[in-house]
């Protein structure tokens, strides 16, 4: 299957356009949110092929979003990346021991940043 759907999760608006810029630039299709409940809503009507999320988020924080996103059978299974301005390899490995399948430090390059996205998608569906 192929990288299509893309829903992105963040609070800071000029990184939400960033990405949908980026993302649509590169023929994705993309939902764009602004909180951990809004992303709640809108994954089953959007039905992502991969979500990323912020990690710090004010009300619900990215940890708590995928928790309860893998309470549900329904996307459960829908892969999840991180991003997160903290880049320390402790932090890293947590959100991978969680079960996310990468994690983006930002500031990110937002050139490569669509690539980067499909080296994630390719790498965990070639395992």
């Amino acid at each position: 299957m192929d990288l299509k759907r893309i829903l992105f999760t963040d609070d800071d608006p000029d990184i939400r356009h960033l990405v949908q810029i980026c993302l649509e630039n590169s023929d994705f299709i993309v939902e764009i949110c602004e909180s951990g409940s809004e992303t709640l809503k809108k994954i089953p009507l959007f039905k992502p092929d991969l979500i990323i999320l912020d990690v710090l988020m004010p009300h619900m924080d990215g940890i708590n979003t995928y928790k309860m996103m893998k309470q549900n059978n329904d996307f459960a299974s829908i892969p999840v990346v991180f991003m997160t301005a903290h880049n320390s390899q402790k932090e890293i490995d947590a959100l991978l021991k969680l079960g996310a399948a990468d994690v983006i430090i930002k500031p990110f390059q937002p050139f490569s940043f669509a690539d980067n996205l499909k080296e994630i998608w390719n790498n965990k569906n070639n395992k």
